[in-house]
């Protein structure tokens, strides 16, 4: 009796483990190059948009040439419009807000950044 009792315990425990086992998430499959192709031309027209609502030419320019914030390394407009700050007499661009604050605690560390 005491036998059959642990068989069966055995077999609910082995069953117990198969069903919470196909209950783990697996990952997503690679995506066809096609989608990949999509996602990022989504991406790229994102950051066209965000960049177009710079008002000065200029720093739409400005900021195409810079492409990514010195304190995120984000894409500039990634996040929506980029930010403009002047340092020594420079126009630079920032991903956002919350970059401005980073930035403005130690600038000189960033503005390396983009030089390199």
């Amino acid at each position: 009796m005491l036998r059959a009792r642990f068989h069966s315990m055995i077999l609910l425990l082995g069953t117990v483990t198969l069903c919470v086992g196909c209950n783990a998430k697996t990952p997503a499959p690679p995506q066809p190059p096609a989608a990949q192709g999509g996602a990022q031309a989504n991406a790229e027209d994102e950051i066209a948009q965000a960049l177009a609502k710079l008002e000065d030419p200029s720093d739409r320019e400005a900021a195409k040439k810079q492409e990514v914030c010195p304190v995120s390394d984000h894409a500039l407009g990634s996040m929506g419009a980029p930010v403009k700050v002047v340092h020594d007499g420079k126009d630079l661009f920032l991903c956002c807000e919350s970059c401005k604050e980073e930035f403005e605690k130690d600038p000189a560390t960033f503005v390396a950044k983009l030089k390199k």
